[in-house]
């Protein structure tokens, strides 16, 4: 998904994502345990990760928008690069125009296409996954400072995708996965899981 940043007085809300990509926080229901060990199975223990990951980006997603001065200093926590790029732009933008927002991102069908961990068959030096997962765009709403309600852009989906793209280059530790960029956003449609 891309993150588009609110922009002036034709401001959007924005969406990476992720949750995405996830509710991340009250808006994130994954289909996956707790567990964070994988039973000893390094694959299942990083797609656990991953999906933990996807939850608290959509937290700290939803947050960037509805209290930026918040949640801006969360953004490195689960983002890097273009994605947490994207989200300080995003916040920026909110406190430079003085819009509020209210609501969540709510994320479902979240699902981990692949792996690939260090020392795997052609593996990197870095740990990477791919995820998808579908959320409901329109989960937040935008005012501008006089109270006027911001427009949902055209074509904007009721139930979208977005496919991130995760790093850790802290692997084997849990904590270093982040969102580096996301693919698709409120007009993709969600393909069925």
């Amino acid at each position: 998904m891309t993150i588009r940043p609110l922009r002036h007085r034709a401001a959007r809300v924005a969406v990476i994502a992720v949750a995405a990509v996830t509710g991340l926080g009250a808006c994130a229901s994954s289909n996956s345990s707790s567990s964070s060990t994988g039973g000893g199975n390094p694959q299942a223990a990083a797609q656990q990760q991953v999906q933990d990951l996807t939850g608290r980006f959509m937290t700290v997603f939803s947050g960037v928008q509805t209290d930026p001065a918040k949640y801006q200093g969360q953004i490195e926590t689960v983002a890097t690069g273009g994605a947490a790029q994207q989200m300080h732009q995003t916040a920026q933008n909110i406190l430079t125009h003085h819009f509020s927002a209210t609501g969540s991102y709510a994320a479902d069908h979240v699902t981990v296409l692949s792996t690939q961990l260090p020392g795997d068959k052609g593996g990197e030096k870095k740990a990477t996954a791919q995820v998808r997962l579908c959320y409901n765009p329109t989960g937040i709403t935008v005012t501008q400072q006089d109270g006027s309600k911001v427009p949902t852009a055209p074509g904007i989906l009721d139930h979208a995708q977005v496919t991130f793209t995760v790093v850790n280059a802290q692997y084997p530790d849990a904590q270093g996965w982040r969102v580096l960029r996301a693919q698709g956003g409120p007009k993709t449609p969600c393909e069925a899981s």
